[in-house]
């Protein structure tokens, strides 16, 4: 067998097992009777458990990052569409590997501060793309002037939320792309009525928040 198909098996037996069991629970002898390798098989491409791990989370990274594209202005009209098929492919990603999820999502958080140091420099790659998207369309004047960092952290904790309620905890059952649809549809039109969009300025201004 080639070694990278090899090493592709054992990642996937390792993701099962750590899904299933937790990380401090899960053992390499646990990754080798999963993959149906000898021991020895597992220690020419990885040197630990802890490593294992870690090559999942650098291909989670590499994958969502591949997912994502630039939304282009050429066609202002297809914004919206191009905002909701990015969310919808890291929500199909995740969906098609619950495994994969439930290990970002809980186990790496939970393990060690260099885990934590790797799933946050995932979900700052991402804030960094949706920044660069912000500004560009605030100076194109579609956007009004928010602070596109904080908008960008903003939309991503809200997204990983949900992830967290349906992916892991099962909750927020519906058809594939409706929560996604419904977080877009509450950053970009918010949650007034638009009869009521300038009453809701005008109490902004008076309590100081807008100017």
């Amino acid at each position: 067998m080639e070694p990278t198909q090899r090493r592709k098996e054992l990642l996937d037996a390792a993701k099962q097992v750590f899904a299933e069991k937790g990380y401090h629970a899960a053992g390499v002898a646990d990754i080798v009777e999963r993959a149906e390798v000898a021991r020895g098989t597992f220690y020419l491409y990885f040197k630990s458990k802890r490593e294992v791990f870690t090559a999942l989370l650098d291909y989670t990274f590499q994958t969502l990052m591949e997912r994502l594209h630039m939304v282009s202005m050429d066609q202002p009209e297809t914004i919206i569409r191009g905002l909701l098929d990015n969310m919808s492919a890291i929500e199909r990603y995740f969906e098609e590997d619950s495994e994969q999820a439930n290990i970002i999502i809980r186990e790496a958080m939970l393990l060690d501060d260099d885990s934590a140091k790797r799933v946050d420099e995932m979900r700052q790659a991402v804030v960094e793309f949706l920044e660069q998207l912000l500004t560009h369309w605030q100076k194109q004047g579609i956007l009004r002037p928010l602070d596109p960092v904080l908008t960008a952290h903003a939309v991503v904790g809200a997204v990983r939320g949900i992830f967290e309620q349906r992916m892991i905890h099962r909750r927020l059952e519906a058809g594939e792309g409706e929560v996604m649809e419904h977080l877009l549809s509450l950053f970009v039109f918010g949650i007034i009525d638009p009869e009521h969009f300038e009453l809701a300025a005008g109490h902004m201004r008076d309590i100081g928040l807008e100017d």
